[in-house]
């Protein structure tokens, strides 16, 4: 009956770990609610996207390769709401080094796009992520003083289906800017 203990923890252990790794509507609470299948990602309900183009607009996405990802992309992109776009790469991609352009107006929009139909505003990540060595997809969006941010924690790259309003959208964004550079 030593083992009796032991048996009692690890059970107790399961129990807790349980709301974390699913989706039972018992188990979660009911704002917010799961995206699919992915317990790190949650959709807000109530909220729409809308983003004004203007001078305080700024998107900032990066890619950063895992220790074991090394010929995965690394660099980050900042595209303000004047068309202007820094690029920084380091590492895994054509060009290490800062780049910097300026975007068409219909590509401005076509981003702003991307992001009001992912609804990005609404997503929300759960803070209790573990730490991976997975490629990171991180995305920043800064408009009229407020700063709504993600990051997949490697997500993405193991298993995009699990969240693909989310993991698509770096996909998206660098289709339109042509990255990396």
């Amino acid at each position: 009956m030593k083992n009796r203990p032991l048996v009692s923890i690890f059970i107790l252990c399961i129990v807790l770990m349980l709301p974390a790794c699913t989706s039972f509507p018992l188990l979660t609470s009911p704002t917010p609610s799961p995206i699919s299948l992915c317990w790190r990602l949650f959709t807000q309900p109530n909220v729409q996207t809308k983003i004004e183009i203007g001078s305080d607009l700024k998107i900032t996405m990066s890619r950063s390769g895992g220790l074991l990802d090394s010929d995965e992309p690394s660099y980050r992109v900042t595209i303000y709401g004047d068309g202007k776009v820094h690029y920084q790469g380091w590492s895994g991609v054509p060009s290490a080094g800062v780049v910097e352009k300026q975007l068409q107006e219909d590509q401005l929009q076509r981003i702003v796009a991307v992001f009001e139909e992912a609804n990005f505003y609404a997503i929300h990540v759960s803070r209790d992520m573990v730490i991976t060595d997975n490629s990171e997809l991180d995305i920043l969006i800064e408009k009229g003083g407020e700063t709504h941010d993600l990051s997949d924690a490697g997500i993405c790259n193991s298993d995009s289906s699990q969240c693909p309003v989310f993991c698509g959208l770096g996909d998206k964004i660098d289709d339109i800017l042509g990255t990396p550079w």
